[in-house]
């Protein structure tokens, strides 16, 4: 992310910025502008969010993640400031954040927050400190200190023996030992008590020293005693949970791979969270539309259907939809297509849109679901006269007189084996270079035929296949 830092303000060797202006959620580069400010300014902050930046970590990674900070600290209310020098040279970069200690204290924070620089954190997260127990700390998780820290009495006079997960912490002021500095210790003391899990040393980017913030933090729990909870117990207690009966994810955080692994799961995270999706008011539209008119697709796949269908927008060839029910999906196709051709009018392809509109065939107890009136959409489609042709029966049977066509995109939402798979192996052959298809209920163990028909089709054909979480995509 873009970001020009203005008037910065030393004390020591300690440089804070405040972001004094939140961007709008946006993933693409934006000219936020951070201010510096003296610590010891008058007016106290009640609610801080801190994080680190040493030696401009990441831009790939920040780029994802400062907007999604910025907008929590905007939500809550909070003031954001990274920490970007060094005043313990002799530690790890990690160690850093124990600056919190005396930075939060000179801000006269009432709130303390530290979200690590390489975590997501959803739109959707309520104010922690609306949640927090009174003089209580809490993390995202934890785990068993006794796992990677050999324990000393602290932790023995202690006895919860917690283990810090300190990637998103929050403290009340009162509590700011938290991010007490190591003074009984040396740094080579604490490290002689780090021990990697199995999993971190068979990860190769997980070394003793990159725990020292994790070791610091657990032990400060037990040395002055600080009640803790952490966020996972707070949601287990409430009765929110996702379709599938699990806790809402509001943070996502991984430190055991490499950056550029790291920042292929963090985009796919942002893909099934509907982030990008945000940031495109055309798309936004198009779909509360749709989803008016009968769409049942998640803002996930709805994008997955918008981007792709702009990516074959130029590409000399139609576009095929198997499997309409309403027509919401189609017109999310068709107004991805006017947005990437814009007032090229003789350059739209015709769109060729198949189905029964009498439900499912031959599908035992699920005969006739999913039928739906082609009045309807067509009436949904009015807009392109045309440029749309629809073509009821079944599939393959409505494809009897198309042997010629040339293929761009094909959507193919179909639910069942048979019809899958004679769609993917009629439209294959025809669909042109850098053509998508892009199969719908792929892997969701609702439809297992959809899985068998891609699996069957692979056998015999050479192609990658994308799994988009509910979708296969497949590029000529």
């Amino acid at each position: 992310m873009a970001m020009e830092i203005y008037d910065r303000v030393s004390k020591g060797d300690v440089q804070v910025a405040e972001v004094l202006q939140a961007s709008r959620l946006s993933l693409a580069p934006c000219p936020t502008k951070l201010s510096a400010i003296h610590p010891s300014r008058a007016c106290p902050t009640k609610k801080a969010i801190f994080t680190l930046n040493i030696e401009n970590y990441a831009p790939e990674i920040t780029e994802l993640t400062y907007p999604l900070i910025q907008r929590y600290a905007e939500k809550i209310g909070a003031s954001f400031y990274t920490i970007q020098s060094r005043q313990f040279p002799g530690f790890p970069p990690v160690y850093e954040k124990l600056q919190i200690y005396n930075l939060a204290r000179d801000i006269e924070a009432e709130w303390i927050f530290y979200i690590d620089s390489d975590t997501l954190v959803h739109p959707d997260l309520f104010d922690i400190t609306d949640h927090l127990p009174p003089h209580t700390v809490l993390h995202n998780g934890s785990d068993l200190a006794g796992n990677r820290f050999r324990e000393d009495d602290y932790f023995h006079r202690d006895g919860r023996h917690i283990g810090s997960c300190n990637w998103f912490a929050v403290a009340p002021r009162t509590c700011l030992d938290l991010w007490h500095p190591l003074e009984d210790i040396t740094l080579q003391e604490a490290v002689e008590n780090i021990y990697p899990t199995a999993a971190e040393e068979l990860s190769g980017v997980i070394e003793r020293d990159h725990l020292i913030d994790d070791y610091t933090l657990s032990r400060n729990i037990a040395r002055y005693g600080l009640k803790f909870v952490s966020l996972i117990e707070i949601l287990t207690k409430r009765p929110e949970r996702t379709p599938d009966g699990r806790l809402p994810e509001y943070l996502w955080h991984i430190y055991d791979v490499s950056k550029d692994e790291k920042i292929r799961q963090m985009k796919w995270k942002l893909r099934m969270w509907g982030i990008p999706m945000l940031d495109d008011p055309t798309f936004r539209a198009a779909f509360r539309f749709a989803i008016k008119h009968g769409l049942l697709q998640s803002p996930s796949r709805g994008y997955t259907l918008w981007e792709v269908a702009q990516k074959c927008a130029h590409l000399d060839g139609e576009f095929w939809e198997c499997g309409v029910f309403k027509g919401a999906s189609a017109y999310i196709i068709q107004e991805a297509v006017a947005n990437a051709l814009q007032e090229n009018f003789c350059k739209w392809p015709t769109l060729r849109l198949f189905d029964t509109f009498a439900g499912l065939p031959n599908a035992g107890t699920d005969t006739g679901r999913f039928a739906a009136s082609m009045e309807h959409a067509q009436q949904l489609l009015e807009s392109y006269p045309g440029r749309v042709e629809f073509l009821c029966g079944t599939v393959p049977e409505t494809f009897q007189g198309l042997g010629q066509a040339k293929i761009a995109f094909a959507h193919l939402d179909l639910d069942l084996y048979p019809g899958t798979l004679a769609a993917m192996n009629f439209i294959w052959p025809r669909l042109v270079p850098g053509g998508f298809m892009v199969i719908d209920d792929y892997k969701t163990g609702e439809w297992p035929g959809v899985d068998q028909a891609v699996a069957d089709f692979a056998k015999d054909h050479d192609f990658g296949i994308e799994d988009r979480a509910g979708q296969a995509l497949i590029r000529k």
